[in-house]
Protein backbone atom coordinates (compact mmCIF):
# COMPACT_ATOMS: atom_id res chain seq x y z
CA UNK A 1 0.00 0.00 0.00
CA UNK A 2 1.18 3.74 -0.79
CA UNK A 3 2.52 5.13 2.89
CA UNK A 4 1.10 8.57 3.23
CA UNK A 5 3.89 9.72 5.51
CA UNK A 6 5.71 9.47 2.75
CA UNK A 7 6.12 10.93 -1.24
CA UNK A 8 3.52 8.50 -2.86
CA UNK A 9 5.50 9.01 -6.18
CA UNK A 10 8.20 10.89 -7.98
CA UNK A 11 5.36 13.74 -8.35
CA UNK A 12 5.99 13.94 -5.05
CA UNK A 13 2.69 14.13 -3.72
CA UNK A 14 2.73 14.17 0.05
CA UNK A 15 0.01 13.75 2.66
CA UNK A 16 0.24 14.08 6.50
CA UNK A 17 -0.30 10.67 8.44
CA UNK A 18 -3.33 10.15 9.87
CA UNK A 19 -5.42 13.70 9.17
CA UNK A 20 -9.32 12.36 8.30
CA UNK A 21 -10.99 13.70 5.22
CA UNK A 22 -12.90 17.09 6.30
CA UNK A 23 -16.80 16.90 5.81
CA UNK A 24 -17.67 13.54 6.21
CA UNK A 25 -21.75 13.71 5.30
CA UNK A 26 -24.60 11.32 5.54
CA UNK A 27 -25.41 8.22 3.30
CA UNK A 28 -27.92 10.03 1.00
CA UNK A 29 -26.88 13.54 1.39
CA UNK A 30 -24.93 16.14 -1.06
CA UNK A 31 -21.14 15.34 -0.90
CA UNK A 32 -18.79 18.21 0.12
CA UNK A 33 -16.57 20.61 -2.59
CA UNK A 34 -18.34 19.03 -5.73
CA UNK A 35 -16.39 21.27 -7.99
CA UNK A 36 -12.70 20.32 -6.27
CA UNK A 37 -14.06 16.46 -6.84
CA UNK A 38 -15.06 17.06 -10.34
CA UNK A 39 -11.92 18.95 -11.34
CA UNK A 40 -9.76 16.40 -9.88
CA UNK A 41 -11.64 13.32 -11.82
CA UNK A 42 -11.34 15.62 -14.70
CA UNK A 43 -7.49 15.85 -14.24
CA UNK A 44 -7.60 12.54 -14.47
CA UNK A 45 -8.95 11.96 -17.32
CA UNK A 46 -6.97 14.63 -19.05
CA UNK A 47 -3.76 13.13 -18.02
CA UNK A 48 -4.95 9.52 -19.62
CA UNK A 49 -6.68 11.23 -22.46
CA UNK A 50 -3.08 12.93 -23.85
CA UNK A 51 -1.80 9.69 -24.23
CA UNK A 52 -4.15 7.52 -26.59
CA UNK A 53 -2.82 6.73 -29.88
CA UNK A 54 0.30 8.86 -28.88
CA UNK A 55 3.50 7.39 -31.18
CA UNK A 56 6.30 9.33 -29.60
CA UNK A 57 9.04 6.95 -27.73
CA UNK A 58 8.59 8.64 -23.98
CA UNK A 59 4.31 7.68 -24.23
CA UNK A 60 5.00 4.45 -25.69
CA UNK A 61 7.47 3.43 -22.71
CA UNK A 62 4.96 5.39 -19.75
CA UNK A 63 2.22 2.62 -21.21
CA UNK A 64 4.43 -0.05 -21.46
CA UNK A 65 5.15 0.98 -17.60
CA UNK A 66 2.00 1.38 -17.10
CA UNK A 67 0.72 -2.31 -18.08
CA UNK A 68 3.87 -3.85 -17.05
CA UNK A 69 3.01 -7.19 -14.61
CA UNK A 70 0.04 -8.11 -16.12
CA UNK A 71 -1.15 -10.67 -17.93
CA UNK A 72 -2.30 -9.89 -22.01
CA UNK A 73 -5.97 -9.78 -21.42
CA UNK A 74 -5.45 -7.24 -18.43
CA UNK A 75 -3.42 -4.84 -20.52
CA UNK A 76 -5.95 -4.70 -23.01
CA UNK A 77 -8.56 -3.79 -20.82
CA UNK A 78 -6.14 -1.21 -18.97
CA UNK A 79 -5.83 0.67 -22.11
CA UNK A 80 -9.01 0.19 -23.22
CA UNK A 81 -9.78 2.48 -20.17
CA UNK A 82 -7.15 4.59 -21.23
CA UNK A 83 -8.64 5.58 -24.62
CA UNK A 84 -11.65 5.89 -23.24
CA UNK A 85 -10.94 8.67 -21.30
CA UNK A 86 -9.78 10.18 -24.59
CA UNK A 87 -13.21 9.21 -26.00
CA UNK A 88 -15.67 10.42 -23.26
CA UNK A 89 -15.82 13.84 -23.30
CA UNK A 90 -18.94 16.13 -21.62
CA UNK A 91 -22.27 14.92 -22.80
CA UNK A 92 -23.56 18.27 -24.13
CA UNK A 93 -20.38 17.84 -26.44
CA UNK A 94 -20.76 14.79 -27.43
CA UNK A 95 -24.82 15.50 -28.41
CA UNK A 96 -24.29 17.92 -30.65
CA UNK A 97 -21.44 16.45 -32.18
CA UNK A 98 -23.22 12.44 -32.67
CA UNK A 99 -26.66 15.04 -34.31
CA UNK A 100 -23.51 16.74 -36.55
CA UNK A 101 -22.03 13.12 -37.45
CA UNK A 102 -24.60 10.89 -37.67
CA UNK A 103 -27.65 12.60 -37.95
CA UNK A 104 -28.91 11.24 -35.30
CA UNK A 105 -32.25 12.45 -33.90
CA UNK A 106 -32.53 13.52 -30.18
CA UNK A 107 -34.80 10.08 -29.33
CA UNK A 108 -32.15 7.91 -30.75
CA UNK A 109 -29.41 9.80 -28.81
CA UNK A 110 -31.09 9.71 -25.83
CA UNK A 111 -31.62 5.52 -25.93
CA UNK A 112 -27.76 5.25 -26.96
CA UNK A 113 -27.23 7.08 -23.61
CA UNK A 114 -29.79 5.12 -21.89
CA UNK A 115 -28.25 1.95 -22.31
CA UNK A 116 -25.27 3.30 -21.59
CA UNK A 117 -26.16 4.47 -18.40
CA UNK A 118 -27.35 0.62 -17.47
CA UNK A 119 -23.90 -0.40 -15.72
CA UNK A 120 -23.74 -2.47 -12.62
CA UNK A 121 -22.59 -0.74 -9.73
CA UNK A 122 -21.26 -3.82 -8.76
CA UNK A 123 -18.10 -4.39 -10.64
CA UNK A 124 -17.38 -7.78 -12.05
CA UNK A 125 -14.10 -8.84 -13.56
CA UNK A 126 -14.76 -9.23 -17.15
CA UNK A 127 -14.33 -12.37 -19.35
CA UNK A 128 -14.67 -10.94 -22.25
CA UNK A 129 -12.53 -8.92 -24.20
CA UNK A 130 -12.87 -4.91 -24.53
CA UNK A 131 -15.24 -3.63 -27.19
CA UNK A 132 -13.40 -1.70 -29.67
CA UNK A 133 -13.63 2.34 -29.82
CA UNK A 134 -13.96 4.00 -32.89
CA UNK A 135 -13.02 7.32 -33.15
CA UNK A 136 -15.20 10.00 -34.40
CA UNK A 137 -18.07 7.87 -33.22
CA UNK A 138 -20.58 8.62 -30.14
CA UNK A 139 -18.63 7.00 -27.23
CA UNK A 140 -19.44 8.75 -24.27
CA UNK A 141 -18.74 6.27 -21.42
CA UNK A 142 -20.84 7.04 -17.95
CA UNK A 143 -18.88 5.12 -15.77
CA UNK A 144 -15.99 7.91 -16.50
CA UNK A 145 -18.05 10.82 -18.11
CA UNK A 146 -20.66 11.17 -15.40
CA UNK A 147 -18.12 11.65 -12.28
CA UNK A 148 -16.18 14.38 -14.04
CA UNK A 149 -19.22 16.01 -15.57
CA UNK A 150 -22.35 14.95 -13.42
CA UNK A 151 -20.63 14.36 -10.25
CA UNK A 152 -22.56 12.53 -7.07
CA UNK A 153 -21.92 9.97 -4.76
CA UNK A 154 -23.28 7.06 -6.74
CA UNK A 155 -21.48 7.60 -9.68
CA UNK A 156 -18.01 8.44 -8.18
CA UNK A 157 -18.62 4.78 -6.07
CA UNK A 158 -19.13 3.43 -9.55
CA UNK A 159 -16.08 4.23 -10.62
CA UNK A 160 -14.02 3.64 -8.08
CA UNK A 161 -15.49 -0.65 -8.10
CA UNK A 162 -14.20 -0.70 -11.73
CA UNK A 163 -10.47 -2.14 -11.04
CA UNK A 164 -8.98 -1.01 -14.27
CA UNK A 165 -10.37 2.48 -13.27
CA UNK A 166 -9.08 2.50 -9.36
CA UNK A 167 -5.41 1.16 -10.85
CA UNK A 168 -5.26 4.36 -13.12
CA UNK A 169 -6.68 7.05 -10.53
CA UNK A 170 -3.52 5.65 -8.54
CA UNK A 171 -1.53 6.01 -10.90
CA UNK A 172 -2.71 9.31 -11.88
CA UNK A 173 -2.04 10.16 -8.34
CA UNK A 174 1.18 8.52 -7.75
CA UNK A 175 2.62 10.47 -10.97
CA UNK A 176 0.86 13.56 -11.42
CA UNK A 177 -0.69 14.40 -7.62
CA UNK A 178 1.44 17.39 -6.84
CA UNK A 179 1.44 18.62 -10.27
CA UNK A 180 -2.27 18.68 -10.35
CA UNK A 181 -2.57 20.57 -6.88
CA UNK A 182 -0.25 23.36 -7.88
CA UNK A 183 -1.44 23.77 -11.48
CA UNK A 184 -5.33 24.70 -8.95
CA UNK A 185 -3.66 27.37 -7.20
CA UNK A 186 -2.56 29.91 -9.36
CA UNK A 187 -6.17 31.11 -9.39
CA UNK A 188 -6.09 31.43 -5.26
CA UNK A 189 -6.51 35.16 -4.28
CA UNK A 190 -4.33 34.97 -0.64
CA UNK A 191 -2.29 32.68 1.31
CA UNK A 192 -5.02 31.66 3.37
CA UNK A 193 -6.91 30.60 0.51
CA UNK A 194 -4.22 28.85 -0.73
CA UNK A 195 -3.72 26.57 2.13
CA UNK A 196 -7.26 25.50 2.94
CA UNK A 197 -7.28 24.56 -1.37
CA UNK A 198 -4.27 22.34 -1.13
CA UNK A 199 -5.46 20.76 1.65
CA UNK A 200 -9.23 20.13 0.92
CA UNK A 201 -7.66 18.77 -3.04
CA UNK A 202 -5.02 16.49 -1.02
CA UNK A 203 -7.69 15.22 0.94
CA UNK A 204 -9.92 14.76 -1.56
CA UNK A 205 -7.33 12.84 -3.68
CA UNK A 206 -6.67 10.88 -1.04
CA UNK A 207 -9.64 9.80 -0.19
CA UNK A 208 -10.21 8.26 -3.51
CA UNK A 209 -7.14 6.46 -3.73
CA UNK A 210 -8.36 4.97 -0.37
CA UNK A 211 -11.70 3.94 -2.29
CA UNK A 212 -9.12 2.48 -4.42
CA UNK A 213 -6.87 0.75 -2.53
CA UNK A 214 -10.18 -0.73 -1.16
CA UNK A 215 -11.34 -2.15 -4.60
CA UNK A 216 -7.78 -3.89 -5.51
CA UNK A 217 -7.57 -5.56 -1.94
CA UNK A 218 -10.80 -6.80 -1.74
CA UNK A 219 -10.31 -9.80 -3.60
CA UNK A 220 -6.45 -10.66 -3.75
CA UNK A 221 -6.99 -13.71 -5.75
CA UNK A 222 -8.19 -12.06 -8.49
CA UNK A 223 -6.36 -8.87 -8.39
CA UNK A 224 -3.42 -10.12 -7.33
CA UNK A 225 -1.41 -8.58 -9.77
CA UNK A 226 -3.12 -5.06 -9.26
CA UNK A 227 -2.21 -5.08 -5.97
CA UNK A 228 1.91 -6.42 -6.53
CA UNK A 229 1.76 -3.62 -8.74
CA UNK A 230 1.01 -0.56 -6.09
CA UNK A 231 2.98 -2.11 -2.90
CA UNK A 232 6.07 -2.63 -5.42
CA UNK A 233 5.40 1.42 -6.26
CA UNK A 234 5.75 2.06 -2.39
Amino acid sequence: MLNRDIDIGPDGFKRKVGRPFKGLVEEFSKEPHVPERRSVLRAFKKYYAKREFSKSHSERMYIENLCSGFTDFEKEWIIHYVNVCKQTQSADHYRKKAIELENLSKREIDSIQNKQNMIDANFTFPTDRPPSLKTGKYNYDPLVGDPCYRYNKGVKEKFFKNVFLAYLFIQFAYYNGQTFTKKKLWRVENKTNEKMRIIILKDIIWEFISLGLKTIERNPEIYGNFKRKIEYQK
